[in-house]
Formats: structure tokens, C-alpha cells, sequence
């Protein structure tokens, strides 16, 4: 059976998810960010022999699972729809979606990763690190995105939340403005001491074909390897335009990423 981890030190743990970093960045990322005793994160484990061998972890409203071929499904099936019946957001791979029965909707993603020696591109001109004062611009930019996928929470909620999440150096927002207004960003979230995964890049519709996209995307980057230090940042895309500016700056295939839902 799953067991729930209280232990913020534990190294198996950091070990197995370790193992397809790519994949599992938001899981460390959040293993290092939050006190597994948080309301906010929860980690469940399955071990044979005292060794993991599965991962589910709940952030906030929804949850990520790592490996659970290695456990029975019917299993991992039963213990999902017990333990989290008002949660309706799934992260996993697609082959590991398609194989639980409650869930109705599938978005296949490709997962990829760069690292400092693959990068090809170099710090740009225009964009700048944005601050907290500046959080509200970014949610309310991210919202006008109808590719993205819309949260539940409210703009004052999902404000707070980045405000808290920017201060903390857990989030890092690069942007560009136009007379006083955002219009183009790239956020870096998950930010641990190996790795980061960038979760939106997005331009308003007026701005764009301007390369801000690029721009942001570039010195975020940068700014992840050079500033601080991270091995490797990892992004999913179902856009093939976006896919071919993340490629064009070094990102490489590191496997497949899905969101299901009931």
C-alpha cells in the first residue's frame, strides 16, 4: 500500500525521483520548496523490500505521479479515488493515464530539457527580471492565454500565491514591458538546487512577432545556469511553433508529459 512520507530529510526519496530528473523536476523542486508536514504538498510512496519504487505527490489542487508501473494500477487506482475524490487534475506520463479508468481526458505534452552545454543562445536585449510588484501583470497575461490551462482560483488568490512564491526564490519571472506594461514573460517554477521547470511563456497577441518570446525565454535561461546554477531546466510543449523556438535554443527530447482529467 501507499504510505504517506512526514520526513523532510529523506534521501531515498530524492534518490528515486533523481533517477528522471526531467520528468520528477516539479517533485523535487517541491520536495526542497515546502515542508512535507505543509497543507500545501503531500508525498505518498509505494516500496517493495523498504525500497520506493512509486511516487504520487499532491500540490495544492492537483497531483503528479512518478513510476507507478511498479505497483499494481487496480491498486494505485483505488488509492487515488479514496484519498483525493475532490481532486480532478492528474500529471503523469500518457502511458500511465490511459491505464487508470476515471479518467475521460487526456493532454498529451513532449517533456524536454536543456542543460548549460547544450544552450545555443545568449542574453538578449530587452527583458528583465520582474519583480513581485509585478505579479499581478504577470498572472493577469498568463490568463489571457487560452492555450494555457485556466486555473479554478481567483486572480487575487493566484496573485498572492506568486507574490509568495517570488519572494521566496522559488519562482523566477523574466519580462518584457511596454509603456509600463507586461506583455511578454517566461516563468521558471520548481526552482531546486539542481533544476527548474519552466511552466509558461507566453506574449499578448498585440506583441507579438516582435522575438520577445525568444528574448525572455533566452535570458531566463541564462539566468537559470549562470545565476544560479542549475544543472538542467525542463519545459512541455504541445505547440510546434513554441516547439521549434525551444529547440532552436538547445532543448532536447527528454520524454513524454500528460495532464488527465476525470
Amino acid at each position: 500500500m501507499f504510505e504517506k512520507i512526514i520526513n523532510d530529510d529523506n534521501n531515498q526519496l530524492l534518490n528515486f525521483l533523481s533517477q528522471d530528473a526531467a520528468f520528477n523536476t516539479f517533485l523535487i523542486g517541491d520536495y526542497y520548496n515546502f515542508s512535507l508536514n505543509s497543507e500545501e504538498v503531500e508525498f505518498f510512496v509505494w516500496k517493495e523490500s523498504n525500497v520506493i519504487k512509486a511516487v504520487i505527490m499532491r500540490f495544492r489542487t492537483f497531483l503528479l505521479l512518478s513510476n507507478p508501473f511498479d505497483c499494481p494500477i487496480k491498486v494505485t487506482e483505488e488509492f487515488l479515488l479514496s484519498t483525493f475524490k475532490s481532486i480532478n487534475r492528474f500529471n503523469a506520463t500518457t502511458e500511465v493515464l490511459s491505464q487508470f479508468s476515471f479518467i475521460k481526458k487526456i493532454k498529451a505534452m513532449n517533456l524536454v530539457s536543456v542543460s548549460k552545454s547544450t544552450l545555443t543562445t545568449k542574453r538578449e536585449c530587452f527583458s528583465q527580471l520582474l519583480s513581485v510588484k509585478d505579479a499581478e501583470q504577470i498572472v493577469m497575461l498568463e490568463r489571457e492565454i487560452t492555450e494555457f490551462t485556466q486555473r479554478e482560483d481567483s486572480v487575487e488568490e493566484q496573485t498572492k500565491e506568486l507574490e509568495r512564491d517570488l519572494e521566496k526564490g522559488d519562482t523566477v519571472v523574466f519580462g518584457i514591458k511596454e509603456e509600463g506594461q507586461v506583455v511578454s514573460v517566461a516563468t521558471l517554477s520548481a526552482i531546486n538546487p539542481v533544476s527548474g521547470m519552466i511552466v509558461g511563456v507566453c506574449t499578448t497577441k498585440e506583441s507579438r512577432k516582435k522575438g520577445y518570446a525568444y528574448d525572455v525565454l533566452s535570458n531566463l535561461l541564462n539566468y537559470a545556469f549562470e545565476t544560479l546554477h542549475l544543472k538542467t531546466v525542463s519545459l512541455f510543449w504541445d505547440n510546434e511553433i513554441a516547439g521549434i523556438m525551444y529547440a532552436k535554443v538547445g532543448f532536447k527530447r527528454a520524454g513524454n508529459y500528460a495532464i488527465g482529467e476525470k
